[in-house]
């Protein structure tokens, strides 16, 4: 009879865990479609904004990826480190501006996109002027602005594009190229804010 018992509360304790574990493995699901604004969209079904709507916005969030495709070739930790510190700086000698750490606290989001790759031996190149660049690499940058979109049936809320850039060959480095075009946009989003 005790067994018994004993063998029914086990399989409540058992049930009970498994519910528990499978609630907190669901809410940072769940967060995290509520807050996705902040990523492009696959699919590219972002809506469109104007850069405008960022005359008040004062928090950014700074996502920096570098990407170098291809055999042999190893995306260097420490390079995007120096793209994100070096963008992250642009950011700050605007003292209208702040960066936060966390996507969530962030009025709009700058994604930053870099790109190394080496050009096929049959594609034509433009001339390379820069002396320290690499003569078998081609940088291409992109950079996308988001701010929260339309929120949708599900909770979740839509990208919305409101500035974007992209370069196939910036003809400068990996950082000098990255940062030029975050500086673009900011040259673009201090016109707004200055016009009355």
């Amino acid at each position: 009879m005790r067994i018994g018992k004993v063998e029914k509360n086990h399989v409540r304790v058992f049930k009970s865990i498994g519910l528990l574990l499978l609630v907190i493995a669901w809410s940072p699901m769940v967060r995290a479609q509520v807050q996705n604004w902040w990523a492009l969209p696959s699919g590219g079904d972002a809506e469109l904004g104007r850069l405008s709507e960022l005359r008040t916005k004062r928090s950014v969030y700074v996502d920096v990826a570098l990407n170098r495709p291809g055999l042999g070739q190893i995306t260097s930790a420490t390079e995007q480190a120096d793209i994100r510190k070096s963008i992250v700086d642009a950011f700050k000698s605007h003292k209208d501006l702040s960066v936060v750490t966390g996507p969530e606290r962030a009025d709009f989001a700058v994604l930053v996109r870099t790109t190394v790759s080496v050009p096929g031996i049959d594609s034509p190149r433009p001339a390379n002027f820069s002396v320290v660049l690499d003569q078998d690499e081609e940088v291409s940058v992109e950079v996308t602005v988001l701010v929260p979109g339309a929120k949708q049936p599900d909770g979740t809320l839509r990208s919305r594009t409101v500035w974007e850039s992209f370069s196939s060959n910036v003809q400068m480095g990996v950082l000098a190229g990255s940062r030029f075009a975050v500086d673009g946009f900011l040259w673009e989003l201090k016109k707004v804010r200055e016009k009355k």
